[in-house]
């Protein structure tokens, strides 16, 4: 069965979250295409690889949390409890400083679940009203909601992996410069 489709339009790479924030499936635009069972599914899974993104993500995010939890617990120990000197207990208090800046990056991170679904099924089968529409329109509409959702997670995703690749660079920028105040202490 062959049906058509209004051709979707993925947003521009320097259109931010809040500009796409108000997509729907009816504001793509209206070009023709062919939608099979095939181009569904392709759909699908392009949705699905998002979907296993965000928990990487995630996953990645509870990590960094550890790490830097530990680093900042252990930074604050020694800038209290390190009777070295000056030098190095201002150079200690910027490392915590940078891992407390890096925590609060992976927090923010983490806080990021605003998260777009494929489709609400409660809401579709309410739209159908009196009548059931054909399984090739259905079939469009869900498409055109998965790739809404695709465009949306994406661009969360991207935000979300910038701030932790921010949090990578604190995490080790953080641990050079508690080695440089431990140096510092111990040998000078």
């Amino acid at each position: 069965m062959v049906s058509t489709l209004p051709a979707l339009s993925i947003p521009d790479a320097g259109r931010g979250v809040d500009e796409i924030g108000d997509a729907t499936p009816n504001s793509c635009a209206s070009l023709e295409a062919v939608a099979t069972e095939a181009v569904y599914q392709i759909f699908a899974a392009l949705y699905k690889e998002e979907e296993d993104r965000f928990s990487e993500l995630v996953n990645r995010a509870k990590i960094y949390l550890s790490i830097c939890t530990f680093f900042l617990g252990g930074s604050a120990f020694k800038l209290s409890f390190d009777p070295g000197t000056h030098s190095a207990k201002i150079i200690a208090l910027a490392g915590v400083t940078i891992f407390i800046i890096t925590f609060l990056l992976i927090i923010t991170a983490l806080g990021i679940f605003s998260y777009e679904g494929r489709f609400d099924p409660r809401e579709v089968v309410t739209s159908f009203g009196d009548e059931v529409p054909a399984d090739a329109d259905f079939r469009d509409d869900r498409i055109a909601d998965i790739v809404v959702a695709y465009e949306r997670n994406s661009r969360l995703n991207d935000t979300r992996a910038t701030l932790l690749q921010l949090a990578s660079g604190g995490m080790f920028l953080g641990v050079v410069v508690m080695f440089a105040s431990f140096v510092m202490s111990t040998w000078l």
